[in-house]
């Protein structure tokens, strides 16, 4: 009750203050950084990115069996030393076959399905990760200075995990590659709020 009746007045102050007030929100979310090595061919190394919206980043509280099993839809890019290599979308699915109160280690597959120009292609993989993570939700209101301040709220899953994936792909170029990535994934619970900004403020 203490954080809602806080972050009730602070909304009330923001909204009947002379200045612009900004709302925002940030999904639940999971980013993967690693290393793709392609076994064979050249340019056998590129950066890979991804992030995207998952269900255990949400936690069980909120999304039924979220502790057992992951699901999980978003964006995927691949970057090699000439360039941007290929781009697209992935969607997850993992299971939870290890479980501690702050450390699990999943396996799951993951498919993408790659664009480069007006050229397509796929991607299919395995996967396994350990992480270390924490359940939870927080509130609070910031005030810098005189000419702004911050309302927010947060609820979910934080967690960082080490990962490894292996799987082929079939690239926009129509090549072939049999791909090993490892890296790391850094898991994002849901957040939102209210940012105030008194124009003109000094």
């Amino acid at each position: 009750m203490h954080r809602t009746a806080l972050l009730g007045a602070a909304f009330a102050s923001l909204l009947g203050a002379a200045g612009c007030v900004i709302p925002y929100a940030v999904p639940p979310m999971r980013m993967d950084l690693a290393n793709a090595h392609q076994i064979t061919g050249e340019d056998r190394n590129a950066f890979h990115f991804t992030a995207g919206v998952h269900a255990a980043s949400l936690g069980p509280r909120a999304i039924s069996r979220a502790d057992t099993f992951d699901v999980g839809v978003g964006y995927v890019v691949d970057k090699d030393a000439h360039g941007l290599r290929d781009q697209g979308l992935y969607g997850e699915a993992s299971w939870f076959f290890f479980r501690r109160e702050h450390v699990r280690m999943s396996a799951g597959a993951r498919g993408e399905m790659l664009f480069s120009g007006d050229r397509t292609g796929t991607g299919l993989y395995a996967r396994v990760s350990s992480e270390v993570f924490t359940v939870g939700s927080g509130s609070g209101v910031s005030d810098d200075d005189r000419c702004s301040s911050n309302a927010m709220a947060w609820y979910g899953v934080p967690g960082t995990a080490l990962y490894a994936e292996a799987g082929a792909q079939h690239l926009p170029d129509g090549r072939e590659a049999a791909v090993v990535t490892a890296g790391l994934s850094l898991r994002l619970p849901a957040v939102a709020g209210l940012l105030m900004i008194v124009p003109g403020c000094k």
